[in-house]
């Protein structure tokens, strides 16, 4: 992944922490506030992983990074001095192109559901688990496992997170793109699949756009309808949606708005 991407994907996710989720809404405000931060920290301390793991909770209001276990010594996070800013750094210069997407929306997604979870539940009884796969410096690839369980809940929202992230390139090679929750008191698993709202085939590195298609997109994102976007070009709306169905065929995207939204993200339009 070079540098300019990197530093998006950081920035992306950086961003789902401070919001705390989609938007920073709350699901329910009667939902009871919680804290078991000691609670978590000391019973993680034994939980049991299917390979060399970094444990650690992330408190969202401060940014705090409490790091509780990590056994991944020559693996991609078992630097010794991790910290909030090295994980991020090395999360985000090391996820796949074919995942970002889907590490990004999963993240958004955690919050919203582990609420919704809790809202019906009553109690916090479900641990979250989502697939990544990476790549370091030398090409060699790596699958991680990462595991989520609410911490702390204030004011109907998520405040911090346990988080693990195994290493489990011996067992686990496909992405499958879904998220799972795990019913830990009745032994039960909800999966979502997300491949329908991520692109799972990964953005191209090089988007190809003349300047007059840069130009439509840009109204195209402004909120213009294709009738509204030929009457500022002077163009008639069927040479705007030849355009626009160019555009999608040729940077092999599903639809006009995730390549805007991609463009918008590289700095493009």
């Amino acid at each position: 992944m070079n540098e300019k991407k990197s530093v998006i994907l950081k920035h992306r996710i950086e961003d789902i922490f401070t919001r705390k989720g989609i938007f920073n809404q709350k699901i329910d405000l009667s939902i009871d506030d919680i804290n078991r931060y000691d609670q978590i920290k000391n019973e993680s301390i034994d939980f049991l992983y299917p390979g060399a793991t970094v444990s650690f909770i992330i408190d969202f209001d401060n940014i705090d990074f409490n790091l509780i276990r990590n056994d991944q010594g020559d693996h991609l996070f078992g630097k010794k001095n991790l910290d909030f800013d090295v994980f991020m750094h090395t999360l985000s210069n090391s996820i796949i192109d074919m995942d970002k997407e889907f590490y990004v929306y999963s993240l958004d997604k955690l919050f919203s559901y582990h609420l919704y979870l809790y809202y019906q539940y009553k109690e916090i009884i479900h641990r979250s688990s989502l697939v990544f796969r990476t790549e370091n410096k030398v090409g060699h690839h790596q699958t991680y496992l990462q595991q989520n369980i609410p911490v702390t809940i204030k004011n109907g929202q998520i405040t911090s997170f346990f988080i693990s992230l195994t290493n489990v390139t011996h067992f686990i090679k496909e992405q499958h793109y879904e998220l799972s929750f795990h019913n830990l008191s009745k032994n039960e698993t909800q999966i979502l699949d997300v491949k329908e709202f991520v692109n799972t085939e990964g953005a191209t590195d090089n988007l190809t756009l003349s300047d007059r298609e840069k130009t439509i997109l840009k109204h195209i994102s402004d909120g213009h309808s294709s009738k509204e976007v030929g009457v500022l070009l002077e163009i008639s709306v069927e040479t705007v949606n030849r355009h626009k169905k160019n555009m999608i065929k040729k940077n092999g995207m599903r639809n006009i708005i995730q390549l805007a939204s991609e463009c918008i993200r590289r700095g493009i339009i």
